[in-house]
């Protein structure tokens, strides 16, 4: 995956995105691009893709809330909603959750297209909501 002038491309083309400059990869993962500092944020956001989940459609609040609440300490799950990402069917799934250093607020879009994408972003600081609807009014992906 590269970040380069401010367009992130996953690794083969799968999909892209723009960003402004706040972001930058993670020097551990180029699957991830971190907002804000880079040494002190812990604001981010994800980018996975697997093959087509054809359960996709069938998903519910409660689905993730069985296997989320059994992964995360105090997971709390906020919404599932149906969206548009790209021209494709996608799923907006909002939750918190706590780790021994901070609460989280999580927005995963799981998109609907010849495979499944994931863009998880999460939320430490408060600052990352604002900045998910401009990413997700970029997002290509080639079908």
């Amino acid at each position: 995956a590269t970040l380069q002038d401010g367009v992130y491309t996953a690794t083969g083309g799968a999909l892209q995105f723009k960003v402004s400059d706040d972001w930058s990869l993670s020097e551990e993962d180029a699957t991830v691009l971190v907002y804000g500092d880079p040494k002190n944020s812990k604001d981010c956001l994800s980018v996975q893709y697997t093959d087509k989940d054809e359960e996709f459609a069938n998903y519910s609040l409660e689905d993730f809330d069985k296997y989320y609440g059994s992964i995360f300490d105090n997971y709390q799950g906020v919404s599932y909603e149906k969206a548009k990402v790209a021209g494709l069917n996608a799923g907006c799934l909002e939750y918190t959750f706590s780790t021994d250093l901070a609460d989280v607020t999580a927005y995963q879009y799981f998109i609907d297209g010849e495979d499944t994408y994931l863009l998880n972003f999460m939320d430490v600081s408060g600052k990352l909501k604002d900045q998910v609807a401009t990413v997700l009014e970029s997002v290509e992906i080639p079908q």
